[in-house]
């Protein structure tokens, strides 16, 4: 972290939750922050406190409300979300305005694939994949006339205002870039693209749906200074413009960025299909993970019924999350009610046989573990049956 002084803001503090390494929540109200000594100034339970960035895991604000008519997924997993503006006149880079960061220079590199969202309804960035079989590394897809889509192969040549320059075709075969408009595409994929080549300090899900990584540079007139490494430059964000944030300090190692050891899920009707399968860092929907009003920026989402398993890596001795039913149940409906375990090995660490939307979210404190063993989280069916019984393990972690 570089130097800075800690400057408390004139603007009016937010309320947010924390999440610690020791297993707290708590509910505070953000003030400042110390780069230099590496500490957060927050008002808890009325008294202000000083709180090492080193013993948090997470700040949680409101739900965050995806804007704009493109998403972008880079290299790495970031996400950015708003609209097209044009790129530079090499080439190397396209525009994007996000509500919540601005206008951003994105490196053409950086791309993983590009979505526009109203005409992909609900595809996913793997739909988009250039097969391994393909000449070219970069593509545009088009709704094709039945179903599915149109994959026109060949390289970018420039992002302009309301077009993309692409030149159709491989080597020798490519033609000269012809004007493609947005308009008529469904998204745009790049095979083999880089990712950032140092890890961030901290991983920012903005109110907007972006998740960056960034590194934390300060505090001034009540916003948190960020360097945004795919637009290289600082960042001002009140916290109200803050989903989330969580720090990838040493010694924590997160349950979604883990293989799954087993997973087995099933419908309530016997022989059904299961509509909906776990997820990492999203809810079953796939939407962002949202319970009890807060943001998780990391965390698995389930179903009932759902039992997965995932081997304690070396190094831990705690396991950390907390369990509810996500808030976009409330939009269903449904009186949702589940019962959860969670094991080690055949030991039972947490168990809960009834979890509905009037109990909140329930933390589960820190849970010994020893690496090598098998930890299993289990949603058992609910009054919601496999349509409304919804669970985020929010926040879920390994632990020093």
């Amino acid at each position: 972290m570089c130097a800075a002084l800690l400057l408390v803001g004139s603007a009016a503090a937010q309320s947010m939750r924390i999440s610690t390494v020791d297993g707290q929540q708590l509910a505070a109200e953000v003030k400042g922050f110390d780069a230099g000594n590496g500490t957060l100034s927050a008002v808890v339970g009325g008294v202000t406190k000083s709180l090492s960035i080193g013993n948090l895991l997470a700040l949680h604000g409101g739900a965050p409300t995806p804007g704009g008519s493109v998403e972008v997924h880079l290299v790495g997993g970031e996400l950015l979300q708003g609209d097209l503006v044009a790129g530079d006149a090499d080439g190397e880079t396209f525009g994007l305005q996000s509500p919540t960061l601005g206008r951003l220079s994105v490196p053409i590199d950086r791309l993983e694939v590009l979505i526009f969202r109203e005409r992909a309804r609900d595809a996913r960035p793997q739909d988009f994949a250039i097969p391994e079989s393909a000449d070219a590394d970069e593509a545009l897809f088009r709704r094709a006339r039945r179903l599915g889509f149109q994959q026109v192969l060949g390289g970018i040549h420039r992002f302009r205002e309301k077009s993309i320059l692409f030149e159709v075709g491989d080597g020798d075969d490519a033609v000269d870039a012809e004007a493609f408009r947005y308009e008529d595409l469904v998204a745009i994929a790049l095979r083999g693209g880089v990712a950032r080549e140092t890890p961030p300090e901290a991983m920012l899900l903005t109110r907007s749906g972006d998740v960056v990584g960034v590194d934390l540079e300060g505090f001034r007139d009540g916003k948190f200074r960020f360097g945004v490494d795919v637009a290289t430059r600082e960042f001002e964000l009140a916290p109200n413009d803050i989903a989330a944030l969580t720090f990838l300090g040493t010694g924590r190692k997160y349950l979604s960025d883990l293989p799954v050891l087993a997973a087995e899920e099933r419908a309530y009707f016997e022989d059904a299909e299961v509509l909906l399968p776990y997820r990492r860092d999203r809810n079953v929907g796939g939407g962002f993970l949202v319970a009890g009003g807060s943001s998780y920026l990391k965390g698995v989402g389930a179903h009932s019924y759902s039992k997965l398993s995932w081997k304690v890596p070396d190094g831990v001795a705690h396991f950390h999350a907390l369990v509810g039913l996500g808030d976009e149940v409330g939009d269903l409906g449904l009186k949702a009610d589940v019962g959860v375990t969670v094991k080690l090995d055949d030991e039972v660490l947490f168990f809960d046989d009834s979890i509905g939307a009037a109990d909140g979210v329930q933390n589960l404190g820190l849970l010994d573990v020893r690496p090598g063993a098998t930890l299993t989280l289990e949603v058992k069916f609910g009054r919601g049956l496999d349509l409304g019984d919804r669970v985020g393990w929010l926040g879920a972690v390994f632990l020093q």
